[in-house]
């Protein structure tokens, strides 16, 4: 192992930088603290930079390549952390975005759609958690090969189907939050299990309460889109959803709908008043 790099973030136990680099037959260790991720990742990415200069100079297989991947590496990590400090930008502007109506306006200017800009000031998305991903293209290891496939345990066979239901609720704490949501879960007439790690504030008084839908009961096998109309009754029918389909067997509805679509009056308020923006 010539070099490796990662930044972690610890929480209490502070932001880590932690550095290996191959020191002859040996390998020299270094751990540096930050008291913000932007200082730590942007300290990342100029020492694999530096690492990147001094392999490409060494007499190994691919050292261009190795290089090449090593700077690659550095600039996905400063893309990262300029989108999240992004994100943290378009979020302490909350105040002035709904003073101003101006979802549509902040949207644009970062060419984005409205849906998207809801979750970014949810603090969904652009955020600093997984700035850093794990590689992605890593295969299973294969079991030893002394042992006989046979008996090896099955894999285990995992849900052919997931729903999901998140709400962006005003409410004055945790506890009143989640009771919101308990409420409008019950109106939609389902089995359903609030996140607690997915539970949190937003700016302006705003949570976000998530929560997994059984399907235990859906004996069909129906379409993404079908799935997650099984999640609503007709409380929720009575407002206009934003549908998209994605990749794969996945579908997304939101609500509220694009500005140009909504109706005043219909549209204003979904199960409960506290409710300010739903995804299922």
């Amino acid at each position: 192992m010539l070099f490796s790099a990662d930044v972690l973030d610890g929480a209490e136990d502070g932001i880590w930088l932690a550095t290996s680099e191959a020191d002859g037959e040996d390998s020299s260790y270094t751990l540096a603290g930050f008291d913000d991720l932007g200082a730590a990742v942007d300290a990342f990415a100029a020492r694999t930079e530096r690492a990147a200069d001094t392999i490409e100079r060494l007499d190994i297989g691919w050292p261009r390549v190795a290089a090449g991947y090593l700077r690659y590496r550095a600039a996905l990590a400063r893309a990262g952390a300029a989108r999240a400090g992004l994100g943290d930008t378009i979020r302490r502007s909350r105040s002035r975005i709904r003073a101003e109506r101006a979802v549509s306006r902040a949207a644009g200017t970062v060419d984005v759609s409205r849906e998207f800009l809801y979750h970014v000031l949810a603090g969904d998305d652009w955020t600093w958690k997984g700035v850093m991903p794990a590689r992605k293209d890593v295969l299973p290891p294969r079991p030893p090969a002394h042992l006989d496939p046979a008996t090896l345990e099955p894999p285990v066979t995992q849900p052919a189907w997931s729903a999901g239901v998140m709400f962006a609720i005003d409410a004055d704490g945790e506890q009143e939050a989640r009771a919101v949501a308990g409420t409008v879960l019950d109106q939609m007439e389902v089995t359903a299990t609030i996140r607690d790690d997915r539970t949190g504030p937003v700016p302006e008084g705003l949570w976000t309460v998530t929560a997994d839908v059984d399907l235990s009961n859906v004996t069909s096998s129906p379409t993404a889109r079908r799935t997650a109309s099984l999640t609503w009754r007709a409380t929720l029918e009575r407002v206009k959803w934003v549908g998209t389909a994605t990749a794969g067997n996945r579908a997304v509805s939101e609500w509220p709908p694009n500005v140009w679509a909504r109706e005043p009056g219909a549209d204003d308020v979904l199960a409960h008043p506290a409710i300010r923006a739903a995804r299922i």
